[in-house]
């Protein structure tokens, strides 16, 4: 669980109004698996991201949208042991919200076969927004 609450909070937590930004939605389906595979956020509109950090050396950490409405986090510790963590989600347009007891929302800026980018409030980027990319694995 120690890295569980910061992935998560980097990857898709969001307290927020947003004003909704178009995505590249090419009829690609947020159902499936999707790697974390950069974060960061953006100030002023100028992105700032790096390269994901797993701490297993071979296995990804990623998130597992199911068509029920359930996900579930998988994430690998420094032995590759795993923890998951299950949940639902339901999306409207360009918006993702995850839970039910404290529901936590984020903004889809690039959906593709291949690739889901969000954004949302983060506490690292006071004056901007936290960003997440994920690839597609399945």
């Amino acid at each position: 669980m120690k890295k569980v609450i910061l992935l998560f909070v980097a990857a898709i937590t969001f307290s927020g109004t947003f004003v909704s930004c178009s995505s590249d939605d090419d009829g690609a389906s947020l159902v499936g698996k999707w790697a974390f595979y950069k974060t960061g956020g953006a100030v002023s509109g100028a992105e700032i991201l790096s390269n994901y950090e797993n701490y297993c050396s071979t296995k990804k950490d990623y998130m597992e949208f199911k068509s029920d409405g359930t996900y579930i986090e998988h994430y690998f510790n420094t032995d590759c042991s795993e923890e998951t963590y299950t949940s639902t989600y339901t999306r409207s347009g360009n918006t993702i919200t995850l839970g039910t007891e404290s529901p936590e929302t984020a903004t889809i800026m690039q959906l593709s076969g291949s690739t889901l980018k969000v954004k949302y409030t983060d506490e690292d980027f006071p004056e901007g927004y936290g960003i997440t990319v994920f690839q597609k694995i399945n």
